[in-house]
């Protein structure tokens, strides 16, 4: 019986290999092993509070937390599997200090087991880790376009006015300034809104990264719109100028009006913008005066400037003028005599003309008008004053002299006046 199962053994073993040989060319045949290249799976990193808890923050570095994964199998058991089944994990247990790497595994949910093979595209995710780092900047506001004619912008206040963020310490440095826009284009009236939180770096660039988070992304931000309008300045002098000067009573203003902004209720109301006296002092005084004036020191309550690049400084200039003195002759028949007593004719000695001296700036006398010169007697007054009995006579009584207004006389004028019965 052994001679019968040694005899012929190596064609026996042969016969076998040949046998397997065929079968699993049969089973390739009919079932043969394949690949499929999953895209696009995404690395789930695990155990991240590893990093966070030591004050650290990462980021993937070039893309390597999406991944292809290659699966080699029978076709069967691949086509059984979709992009769903794959899993991608990295572990922060396993990251790499040295090179900050982790190594990526790969493998699927479904018929793992039956797998011939499988392979990702990255062999390890490549993280950038740094210190995690806070700061607390104040929002500022920027405004869009400009509110309607006749009007400005007046003040722009937010609800919260500071705004935390964290992230990476080296995007956090980028950071320059928190900033909420605003449109206030055509605006004629007050306006409360909600504004998003932008962050800007010094160049004025947004900056928009998901690796920096905030603490709040939106304000409610509340627009006051001022109305304008352009007034007049009145000025008040004070003190004297030196002797033998006279303020003539005008103020050269530069500007002469300026535009002011309020609120309705208050720039209806308004006129004009009134500096006081003890802003133009003449005491001394010998020419025209100019004082530099700051006008908003003089703005009423709750009214500003509307126009942003001015300043404020005005340069009033108070005229002032040497007086001189001009003689001006005045006839006996240019006196008037008034209230003469009924009965009685009176009449001034016609020998006799008046010399007036008429003080006044040089700039008005030398045209002045001699005619406007006038004078008058009162002789009913006199002669009540002076007797209990009108009797006739020759009477010297004061002229009264009558000067166009800013000229002034300082010597006392008299005249014969002879009183008869008529």
């Amino acid at each position: 019986m052994k001679s019968k199962l040694t005899n012929n053994l190596g064609l026996k073993i042969l016969a076998l290999v040949v046998s397997f040989i065929i079968w699993f060319v049969v089973i390739n045949i009919s079932d043969p092993v394949d690949r499929t290249v999953f895209r696009n799976i995404p690395v789930e990193i695990q155990n991240v509070k590893m990093l966070t808890k030591e004050g650290k923050v990462y980021e993937v570095v070039d893309g390597t937390d999406v991944i292809d994964v290659t699966v080699w199998a029978q076709r069967t058991i691949l086509d059984t599997l979709s992009k769903d089944n794959i899993i991608a994990v990295a572990d922060m247990a396993d990251l790499n200090l040295a090179n900050n790497q982790i190594r990526i595994k790969v493998s699927s949910n479904r018929n793992n087991d039956r797998l011939d093979s499988i392979q990702s595209s990255e062999e390890n995710l490549l993280l950038n880790i740094e210190n995690l780092k806070s700061r607390q900047l104040v929002v500022e506001t920027a405004t869009i376009g400009e509110p309607a004619e006749g009007y400005i912008l007046g003040t722009v206040s937010t609800e919260q006015n500071l705004v935390r963020i964290s992230g990476a310490e080296s995007k956090i440095a980028k950071v320059s300034s928190a900033i909420a826009s605003v449109d206030v284009t055509g605006l004629s009236q007050n306006v409360r809104t909600g504004s998003t939180i932008r962050l800007m770096d010094a160049e004025g660039n947004i900056i928009e990264d998901e690796g920096i988070s905030q603490s709040i992304d939106q304000v409610n931000a509340s627009i006051e719109i001022l109305q304008t309008k352009r007034v007049p300045i009145n000025y008040q002098v004070m003190g004297n100028p030196s002797d033998g000067y006279v303020f003539t009573g005008e103020i050269e203003s530069n500007p002469g009006t300026i535009e002011v902004a309020s609120i309705p209720s208050i720039i209806r109301n308004l006129e004009a913008i009134d500096v006081p006296e003890s802003a133009i002092n003449l005491t001394g005084q010998s020419g025209d005066m100019s004082v530099h004036i700051n006008i908003k020191e003089y703005l009423p309550q709750g009214v500003v400037l509307a126009d942003p690049d001015f300043s404020g400084s005005i340069t009033a200039t108070a005229k002032i003028e040497q007086l001189v003195t001009k003689n001006i002759v005045l006839e006996p028949d240019e006196i008037v005599l008034n209230n003469v007593p009924e009965g009685y004719l009176a009449t001034v000695d016609e020998e006799t003309a008046f010399e007036v001296p008429v003080t006044g700036i040089a700039s008005e006398i030398a045209g002045m008008d001699t005619k406007s010169v006038v004078g008058q007697i009162d002789v009913g007054k006199y002669l009540e004053e002076s007797s209990e009995e009108i009797t006739e006579g020759v009477y010297h009584v004061p002229v009264s002299i009558t000067l166009p207004e800013n000229f002034t006389t300082s010597r006392s004028i008299f005249a014969d006046v002879t009183i008869e019965k008529e």
